[in-house]
């Protein structure tokens, strides 16, 4: 035999209500509005717009001298490296006696 389990209603369980949308219609929108025409105020747009672009502007600046100034290392320190890197330590011996080494250096 076959048993059967025994369960209650549900009476309980969630049901969405179709006729609430998230969103209103367009036809919703314009019943609201009564005719109103919404001005945009031309300062809002182009200030917001602004703000950004020069935030922009500012991480740009700030990227390039960060890459600049990168450059700039690698290039100094590739004296040094390679197989013909300029050795770091050098000695400067004079070879006329009126020249003064400590003060070249």
């Amino acid at each position: 035999m076959v048993e059967t389990q025994h369960h209650h209603r549900p009476t309980l369980k969630q049901t969405n209500k179709r006729y609430k949308s998230k969103h209103a219609t367009k036809s919703a929108l314009k019943d609201a509005a009564k005719g109103r025409i919404a001005r945009i105020s031309p300062k809002a747009s182009t200030t917001t717009n602004a703000s950004a672009q020069t935030r922009l502007n500012r991480r740009n600046n700030a990227k390039q001298a960060q890459a600049k100034k990168r450059n700039a290392l690698v290039s100094a320190t590739r004296v040094f490296s390679g197989v013909d890197g300029a050795p770091r330590i050098i000695a400067v011996i004079p070879l006329c006696p009126d020249v003064d080494p400590k003060a070249i250096v």
